[in-house]
């Protein structure tokens, strides 16, 4: 019986990895464009709520840009470089009803550098998460993996409105105006840059 696959190309990465499958699928499957006409189900940074009736019938995957359950939700990149982390990752999931809740498949982990910003963090990202699908797609398809229930005391869920506030300068430049005294600085290629409140 010929299983339909859906992978997800609402971001250019799901583009990518859907090409790739294309060219790679065993026999038996085959990629279809219709989400609502598939077997199996390829989220990769996918940002629709699946519905509950779908999940029951599918067999619905993750790619997530991030370690889970440490950094679950969006703007994860972001978060990482904040809390000064050492590495980054992506996360292979089950897709359940939860917010990024479901069983872990695999996680593959690579290092921040001190230089990376959130769009070079998010180019690497991009690249580890294109190898790890081309690794994990026919395991997927095979269903050749272990499960492992996430560890839901590290879990941290990160939000649009926390993003929201984030970008939200206004109290700390009001917190450090003072005329005569520093102001607030950044460095950007090891050159110190002061952001004046005027």
């Amino acid at each position: 019986m010929i299983k339909k696959v859906f992978i997800s190309t609402n971001k250019e990465i799901g583009l990518k990895c859907k090409k790739w499958a294309e060219n790679n699928l065993l026999m038996d499957y085959i990629i279809t464009d219709d989400i609502n006409d598939c077997d199996i189900f390829i989220s990769v940074l996918y940002d629709k709520i699946l519905s509950k009736d779908f999940i029951n019938n599918k067999k619905c995957y993750n790619f997530h840009p991030a370690i889970l359950p440490n950094y679950a939700g969006v703007g994860t990149i972001t978060w990482s470089i904040l809390n000064n982390d050492k590495q980054h990752g992506v996360t292979l999931h089950l897709i359940d009803e939860g917010i990024d809740t479901g069983d872990l498949i695999d996680v593959v982990k690579f290092e921040i550098e001190e230089s990376d910003t959130a769009y070079s963090l998010y180019d690497k990202t991009m690249k580890e998460l294109f190898l790890f699908f081309k690794n994990k797609f026919i395991n997927i398809l095979n269903e050749n993996y272990n499960l492992v229930p996430q560890d839901f005391s590290l879990r941290k869920v990160y939000t649009y409105e926390d993003l929201d506030k984030l970008f939200d300068l206004s109290t700390f430049m009001r917190a450090t105006y003072f005329p005569g005294k520093s102001n607030p600085y950044f460095y950007r290629n090891k050159q110190k840059i002061k952001v004046s409140y005027k």
